[in-house]
């Protein structure tokens, strides 16, 4: 986990390493030219949710002036707002559960993160898994309670939890393989975000740690992402156009693996 205090030189390192994983940045974003633009906006002492969500609103706001781009990441957040997406409402809690009080509204980076989970879902280069707790999780202040739940969670599952407002919240391990006739999953450990969720670390989430799990505030499972695809999980900057050609509800459920 990286720390929360940031030298210049650390900030570009870890941008250069987490857009490499995330966006093909040599390809027309451009962010690895000029890091500047990112890092001007993140004064010292800033933790890697800060630049993780610079990253996202750079990468947003620079392709946002194509009319073209913009028109249906505004129609998918207008959806997002009025209930369009409800019965993906899951998914939407995992992704971008509002991550402060100020969040009443889901605004056009929620609208993008959620296109590309939910892309990398229908394309199967992402898989969810669901893992029964048998209740909601706790606040940060109930960390005896949450870590009972994790503690006894069905086999081969574990977790911790440790809460915070740096890094992640805890973890969710597996100690051997899990999978169905379609996919199997080497035993592995990928973070943990409880209740309320920066939509922005998901890219690093699925980027460099090969996925992420979630237990979202008022649900008594949790639902664990992998990135099955072998080269590497990358940003579709078309993602919603496949989003919006199917809309297949279906294959929005998650597994059990």
């Amino acid at each position: 986990m990286l720390g929360s205090q940031y030298s210049r030189e650390r900030i570009d390192e870890s941008m250069a390493v987490w857009c490499h994983a995330v966006f093909d940045l040599k390809k027309g974003l451009g962010l690895d030219k000029n890091p500047d633009v990112v890092y001007n906006h993140c004064g010292k002492g800033d933790t890697m949710s800060n630049v993780e969500r610079m990253a996202l609103w750079h990468v947003v706001d620079r392709q946002s002036a194509d009319p073209k781009w913009f028109k249906p990441y505004y129609q998918c957040m207008t959806q997002m707002n009025s209930g369009g997406w409800d019965e993906a409402l899951w998914l939407l809690d995992c992704v971008v559960a509002p991550h402060s009080q100020e969040s009443e509204h889901y605004d056009i980076y929620d609208a993008f993160c959620f296109a590309q989970i939910l892309d990398s879902l229908l394309s199967r280069q992402v898989i969810c898994n669901e893992i029964e707790t048998g209740s909601w999780p706790f606040k940060d202040k109930g960390e005896e309670e949450n870590n009972e739940v994790l503690n006894n969670l069905p086999p081969p599952f574990r977790g911790k939890f440790w809460g915070g407002l740096k890094g992640e919240d805890g973890y969710v391990a597996w100690d051997r393989p899990i999978g169905n006739e379609k996919v199997m999953i080497d035993p592995s450990q990928i973070p943990l975000e409880v209740g309320n969720f920066d939509s922005a670390k998901m890219f690093t989430y699925l980027g460099i740690n090969r996925g992420f799990a979630r237990w979202p505030y008022g649900y008594d499972r949790i639902y664990t992402f992998h990135v099955i695809d072998n080269k590497g999980w990358r940003v579709n900057r078309l993602a919603l156009a496949s989003c919006e050609s199917c809309k297949r509800y279906s294959l929005l459920t998650s597994e059990r693996l």
